[in-house]
């Protein structure tokens, strides 16, 4: 009775291991589905060498991680049954899992960091061309400060020499006039 009693949990335990195998396994594929995208667009936007080694050891442990799935995919059902109660989810996946799941967060983390860096760059070329634009602003006042100085300046030789051939016509017409009337002697 005690022998059928260790074998009936010898078969839960298998069966549950082996669901949980199976559960774990499906998770795992999701989460690797989710971050490889993620993994590819920072990797395409942040070309420097780490982040080409942080992606190289990602993809390398996710190959490692499928390789043994393949493996274990491809055994029979007995061989499930004897894993799955002896090499159980936490012995035989659960390392690869999170040491993918440690390099998709050090990529992430970098990711985060470069485009912080990045970031910083865009502010101080803002703050630059800002700065240039203030400079390039106080040149163009200059210069209309010094249009508007000669303007007046032309205004006002125009103006004066206006006045001055309006005083000279006048002296001429004056002149002429007083000539051509007669002057009677009192």
């Amino acid at each position: 009775m005690l022998q059928r009693g260790l074998k009936l949990t010898y078969h839960l335990k298998a069966v549950l291991n082996h669901d949980t195998m199976i559960k774990e396994m499906s998770k795992a594929f999701c989460a690797i589905a989710d971050v490889l995208p993620r993994a590819d667009l920072a990797l395409h936007l942040y070309r420097t060498e780490r982040m080409k080694q942080i992606g190289a050891r990602l993809y390398s442990k996710i190959i490692v991680f499928f390789q043994k799935a393949l493996k274990w995919l491809k055994k029979g059902k007995a061989a499930h049954a004897i894993d799955a109660v002896l090499k159980p989810w936490a012995l035989h996946f659960e390392d690869d899992v999170q040491s993918i799941e440690r390099e998709s967060l050090r990529l992430e983390n970098h990711t985060v960091a470069a485009a912080q860096a990045e970031l910083r760059d865009v502010h101080v070329e803002i703050r630059k061309s800002k700065e240039d634009l203030v400079e390039a602003h106080k040149q163009l006042r200059l210069i209309t400060d010094l249009i508007n100085a000669q303007t007046q300046q032309m205004t006002n030789a125009i103006i004066s020499r206006s006045v001055y051939l309006f005083v000279v016509h006048m002296l001429r017409r004056l002149c002429s006039s007083t000539r051509s009337s007669p002057h009677t002697a009192s």
